[in-house]
């Protein structure tokens, strides 16, 4: 037998002797928990993640079926995670924000799987802006939105929802940033600078440009950057147009909401509807929280809106708690 007979048959018992790709062995290393919508029952599907992306998980069970689900229809995901992403988790929820960026940090640098590296990335977000180092938290939230432009986790961004915070809890930017190549950037530039007299005009048109912008999510924190201007002409405000914008924000993802609730609710005060005001308002602290002084702002005027709706209890146990937190 010629060397060319040999070798080809040594290629052919190899190929014989391995599994086809579909028999091997499935792994299940993560789960989603799926809604019923009809009867209220949930499901729990075994299998692999193998995306997470905007608001879609590609998910693949047993027998290499993929399949796509929208994050509405699950009740929740479970994945694998490292030692330092789970320990960077439970520093955010101890408000340790600084270990929490460590271990995050770490944990972004060591991961393989691309979403996990954004979801890591969000939580890192998310401490860093809470630990007021808000430019590194723009940049962080910009490097998932280069990945993941239809992300869910722009609400990590430091955007300003409430010019009445003290300077040193907002992020700092100057006109220039209004027109940097960043889309997140003039987003958040144009947060800080709405209040400001001198750069209304110019970060007001930027807000109306990304309104009309190609993502929903960017378009959406842009709208309801808008609407502070009538906070901040409190002249202008209407209950009708309130009544326009609770509806608008039930199209919105519900971490994105805080923001746009808690603008919401101010404008509300301001015409004197209290009993919707405090729903807008109490949306943030039972939803989706954001940075520690701009919850706490919102969480101060929900005790203000439930007091003058006349649920005095309710606001004293809330307060309890704000200054338990405090």
């Amino acid at each position: 037998m010629n060397d060319f007979w040999r070798a080809l048959l040594i290629l052919s018992s190899l190929s014989s002797a391995q599994e086809p790709p579909l028999l091997l062995p499935f792994t299940t290393t993560d789960q989603i928990v799926l809604r019923d919508a009809d009867s209220r029952r949930t499901k729990v599907i075994p299998g692999v993640i193998e995306d997470l992306a905007g608001h879609s998980v590609v998910f693949r069970r047993s027998g290499n079926t993929v399949e796509v689900f929208k994050l509405r229809e699950l009740e929740s995901i479970q994945f694998g995670k490292s030692a330092a992403f789970d320990e960077g988790l439970r520093q955010i929820q101890n408000h340790e924000w600084l270990l929490a960026i460590a271990a995050l940090k770490i944990a972004e640098t060591t991961e393989t799987r691309e979403w996990v590296v954004r979801e890591i990335q969000a939580s890192l977000a998310e401490a860093l802006r809470a630990a007021a180092k808000f430019d590194e938290c723009t940049e962080v939230v910009e490097r998932i939105y280069e990945k993941d432009p239809n992300t869910r986790h722009l609400n990590m961004l430091p955007l300003v929802w409430d010019e009445r915070l003290l300077p040193e809890h907002r992020i700092s930017v100057t006109q220039a940033d209004l027109k940097s190549p960043s889309l997140l950037r003039q987003l958040v530039a144009a947060s800080a600078l709405l209040q400001d007299p001198t750069h209304e005009t110019n970060a007001a048109a930027v807000l109306q440009t990304l309104k009309t912008g190609p993502r929903a999510g960017l378009q959406q924190l842009a709208e309801t950057q808008l609407w502070r201007l009538r906070l901040l002409h409190p002249e202008t405000i209407r209950a009708s147009e309130t009544v326009l914008w609770m509806q608008r924000v039930g199209d919105f993802d519900k971490r994105q909401r805080s923001g746009p609730e808690f603008v919401i609710g101010r404008a509300l005060l301001a015409v004197h509807d209290y009993d919707n005001a405090s729903t807008s308002l109490l949306w943030m602290l039972l939803v989706a929280p954001l940075d520690p002084p701009t919850t706490t702002a919102c969480t101060k005027e929900a005790i203000s809106a439930l007091t003058q709706s006349g649920r005095v209890a309710e606001a004293e146990q809330l307060l309890l708690g704000l200054i338990k937190v405090e």
